[in-house]
């Protein structure tokens, strides 16, 4: 994960985005508690996989097992093919979800980070020190790791309270760059056949302008619902998608068990 500013930017290893993945993942299982299928009672969440699916056919341990395995990794289970209620989910937007309802600061900050460091999530200047002081505390507890880049990070965001910082993720385009403004109709390439030459028109661009070009791009994204930046006013309220978490799974698959029972 990479955090950028005009002035510079810092990485974080890539491994403590895969470490949040499994943070947001474990958040998710522990409450769905899938070891509690035995033959004479299976667990609720069997409703929420098709009849043909191969868990089926196991029991126990092994059903558990198989249950997780097809979760965790979305083998079955496309984005919004998980409908609870009137709201549509899959489980790894439940997994971030369930992430934020549980967690502290440090926990929901891994939450977003996985879930918004590819379209560039952000923080503006005079939020710095607060995004910056949750890191540090992160890092005391352990739950952010030391010497995986996030010092770095955090003298960065202590160094100024004027820029903002946005990130990126090291398979997708870093920040600033074109398509973000492109998508926000801020900035178009030049005429040409050659999607090359239309490239090298925003290359030729100051970075002074590249910046402004792509910020304000980010900021017409987030006002218009997809609540990118990072910030104290809405942290509390914040969810993905309908804020379908492991707690709202457990409470619709127990409904339907008990209405199957009747």
């Amino acid at each position: 994960m990479y955090f950028h500013s005009p002035s510079g930017t810092e990485e974080v290893y890539g491994t403590e985005r895969h470490y949040f993945n499994w943070l947001c993942n474990r958040a998710l299982l522990a409450i769905l508690n899938l070891g509690t299928d035995t033959e004479s009672k299976p667990h609720p969440l069997r409703h929420a996989f098709p009849t043909s699916h191969y868990t089926a056919r196991c029991r126990g341990k092994e059903w558990a097992a198989t249950a997780e395995t097809a979760i965790v990794a979305g083998i079955i289970f496309d984005d919004d093919s998980l409908t609870i209620g009137d709201r549509r989910s899959s489980f790894g937007t439940a997994a971030l979800n369930t992430a934020l309802a549980i967690g502290g600061d440090q926990l929901k900050l891994a939450a977003r980070l996985h879930g918004q460091c590819e379209i560039h999530a952000f923080v503006e200047g005079p939020n710095r020190m607060w995004l910056a002081n949750i890191i540090e505390i992160g890092l005391r507890r352990n739950i952010f790791r030391a010497n995986t880049g996030w010092e770095g990070v955090v003298e960065l965001l202590q160094s100024s309270s004027k820029e903002p910082v946005v990130t990126s993720y090291s398979v997708c385009d870093q920040f600033p760059n074109s398509g973000v403004a492109i998508q926000a109709s801020v900035w178009s390439p030049p005429e040409t056949t050659d999607e090359d030459e239309g490239d090298d028109g925003w290359y030729e661009l100051p970075e002074s302008e590249q910046w402004r070009l792509a910020m304000d791009a980010l900021r017409i994204k987030n006002q218009n619902g997809y609540k990118i930046e990072l910030k104290p006013d809405d942290w509390e309220d914040y969810h993905f998608v309908d804020g379908v978490t492991a707690f709202d799974i457990v409470d619709h698959f127990n409904s339907l068990a008990v209405s199957h029972s009747e």
